[in-house]
């Protein structure tokens, strides 16, 4: 599924990045899982992302509403990737109980890939380490994520 963001939607996305960017800064926040760099590129795309995720599924979007909270709704956690081909990838603190979501592109254009559950998301088969000097996570493949229909239908029928 493709989704266009307006230029307020991007305005939205990028400025919530700078306030998490920012905050990072004042408080001293390290970055996690070994992430290098300042992240000011893949917090204005992942924010943005999100937005594109709560715009396909016609939900409200709260910018995250804090670090610890779901990224749309109670239950969604959304995945931005930089290359197209790349895994879903969720860690060992993620939620097993919440829905994951691809997503690529860059604003204004994302792309949903798909979504999996959590408990499904953390099965062996999916455990990996690339050898980038990160610690083991799960990497789904992009052929085994469910089309976002489906989450699409789970949000109208919880409502």
């Amino acid at each position: 599924m493709n989704i266009t963001l307006t230029s307020d939607e991007i305005t939205m996305g990028a400025a919530l990045a700078i306030y998490r960017c920012v905050h990072a800064i004042r408080n001293s926040y390290k970055n996690k899982h070994g992430m290098t760099g300042n992240g000011w590129t893949e917090n204005i795309e992942g924010y943005c992302a999100e937005i594109a995720v709560s715009k396909a599924l016609d939900a409200y979007y709260g910018g995250g509403e804090g670090f610890k909270n779901a990224d749309v709704m109670t239950a969604v956690q959304v995945r931005w990737i930089t290359k197209d081909n790349y895994r879903l990838i969720v860690r060992s603190a993620d939620n097993t109980n919440d829905d994951y979501v691809l997503v690529s592109g860059a604003a204004p254009d994302f792309t949903i890939k798909g979504y999996i559950e959590g408990k499904e998301a953390k099965s062996s088969k999916y455990l990996d380490n690339p050898g980038n000097d990160r610690p083991d996570a799960w990497f789904v493949p992009q052929s085994d994520l469910k089309p976002i229909q489906g989450l699409i239908a789970k949000v109208k029928e919880s409502k």
